[in-house]
């Protein structure tokens, strides 16, 4: 990604995008079970205005480009688009103190393979997160990318286990050596994720990767074969 700009436009709330982003720490864990927002806690349990029936797809939902998986999103971009996300968040809350069926909850959220994930308590919370995602942009080799949000089920994902000859490669050099593969159909690997990574015999290196199912079409195209180096891998499906 060239320029990982974020803007807001015709924003329900007018935020000012120009301030200063804080740091803060993302959970890059997403998790593969939301337990039910019913469930009690520590504290005893969820406030009822958080209880609502659940959704069809189960609360979990993904923020992602509207061209994903070609396009996604960079940590960059997460930590920007939490922080606008937040500050409207918060706006929402003062602006609703008294109305209880605009309860905004939230119980869990992080990043995962270029998405931005969030479990939603409730249908009006997931309507409102779809909301701010469709007034929100990220700027992509120039052009404005626009958002959307979609059940996290419908993010197609496929384990696949492959063998490599390197052992001290970085996991981003990995993926950055698929992409650039002329032989390889223009495969975008800025989606896939290294689940796992360890040495072989003869200094060659397991790899365990979740890939999109876009890349998944083009390594079985090509006959669960591509191009990496100065050879051809071979994946296997777990």
């Amino acid at each position: 990604m060239n320029d990982e700009n974020i803007a807001e436009h015709h924003s329900p709330n007018n935020m000012n995008n120009n301030d200063a982003i804080s740091n803060e720490t993302i959970n890059q864990d997403v998790f593969d079970e939301f337990p039910h927002p019913d469930e009690s806690n520590q504290n005893g349990g969820l406030n009822k205005i958080c209880t609502s029936q659940p959704t069809e797809s189960g609360y979990k939902y993904a923020v992602i480009t509207s061209s994903y998986p070609e396009s996604s999103l960079s940590k960059e971009n997460v930590t920007k688009l939490l922080k606008l996300l937040r500050d409207n968040f918060y706006e929402h809350l003062e602006l609703n103190r008294q109305e209880t069926e605009k309860a905004l909850c939230f119980s869990k959220f992080g990043s995962k393979a270029g998405a931005l994930i969030f479990h939603c308590d409730n249908h009006y919370t997931v309507e409102w997160l779809k909301t701010q995602a469709s007034s929100i942009s990220i700027l992509i080799d120039g052009f404005n990318v626009p958002l959307k949000v979609v059940p996290f089920k419908d993010i197609k994902r496929y384990k696949l286990t492959t063998i490599i000859y390197d052992q001290k490669v970085k996991n981003e050099e990995i993926l950055r050596r698929f992409e650039l593969q002329n032989c390889n159909e223009k495969l975008k690997t800025c989606s896939w994720e290294i689940l796992e990574k360890r040495n072989h015999v003869d200094e060659k290196l397991f790899l365990c990767i979740e890939v999109d199912h876009l890349s998944y079409n083009i390594i079985i195209k090509n006959n669960y074969k591509l191009h990496y180096d100065f050879e051809k891998v071979t994946f296997n499906n777990i």
